[in-house]
């Protein structure tokens, strides 16, 4: 039964990514519309915020990231909506940043 067991495990995890952060890393969060409060989610919304930086790990799965002031839902996060950031230190990119916080302004007028 044990070895089956294991056997089953190998073959379900050959798929499998297994990432791993460290506190302090800057990542992007996934939002999905279960994440904005209700009658205000729209599929052209914004669906990646960051950079966040990680501030507590919750065993292998689960991190608590710092979140913008202006979002009022859970900063707990599972390792599949966390996606890798790297800072762009090209000028062309400027224009395409997008200030979470503007995005927000703009939306309460």
């Amino acid at each position: 039964m044990r070895l089956k067991s294991v056997e089953y495990k190998e073959h379900s995890n050959v798929h499998r990514r297994f990432k791993s952060f460290e506190v302090g890393d800057e990542k992007m969060v996934h939002l999905r519309k279960e994440r904005y409060q209700r009658g205000t989610y729209s599929k052209l919304n914004v669906q990646k915020v960051g950079p966040c930086q990680i501030k507590r790990k919750f065993g292998e799965n689960a991190y608590q990231v710092e979140l913008p002031e202006s979002f009022d839902n859970s900063p707990l996060f599972n390792v599949p909506r966390l996606y890798m950031y790297e800072a762009v230190e090209d000028d062309t990119m400027e224009d395409a940043k997008v200030d979470w916080h503007q995005m927000q302004k703009k939306k309460e007028k």
